[in-house]
């Protein structure tokens, strides 16, 4: 099990790629608007979802 929750982060990551990629905007500028983000103090915000959105990941593997 351990080997799947490490392998979701995995995907989480691929996933975000993908979808940058898909409305084009590059990884750089993803990681940057992330970084602008946090300098506007919406840091535990950007961390929030992104904490939900792993959590619905792997809450069927973990209820099994």
């Amino acid at each position: 099990m351990n080997e799947y929750l490490m392998n979701s982060e995995a995907l989480v990551n691929e996933g975000q790629s993908l979808l940058s990629r898909k409305v084009g905007v590059t990884e750089d500028k993803l990681g940057e608007s992330e970084m602008a983000l946090m300098d506007r103090g919406l840091g535990n915000n950007l961390l929030m979802i992104q904490s939900q959105l792993r959590a619905q990941l792997k809450y069927p593997i973990l209820n099994i």
